[in-house]
């Protein structure tokens, strides 16, 4: 009756020794599939930071252009109103 008894246990585990490998791998695939889907989120996220930071500099030294433009201009304006005031004065 032992003899029976473990033939029928062996023949168990054999048979839930496929379905643990299929689990086993099926765990393992979507493992790697989860860490696939977040190295492309990070990578795309990524380039997407990279392309904002380039925008924003871009935004950066146009303004910065444009406020020297406006500074050079302003001083431009206050020597023209001083020669002539200078020359009113004469």
């Amino acid at each position: 009756m032992s003899m029976n008894y473990n033939n029928k246990q062996q023949q168990q585990q054999q048979q839930q020794l496929p379905s643990r490998m299929c689990e086993e791998t099926a765990r393992i695939y979507l493992k790697e599939t989860k860490q696939q889907r977040q190295q492309k989120y990070n990578n795309n996220n990524n380039k997407k930071q990279l392309t904002e930071s380039k925008a924003t500099k871009k935004k950066i030294s146009k303004l910065s252009s444009s406020f020297l433009d406006q500074q050079q201009q302003q001083q431009r304006m206050e020597r023209r109103t001083n020669m002539y005031e200078t020359l009113l004065s004469c």
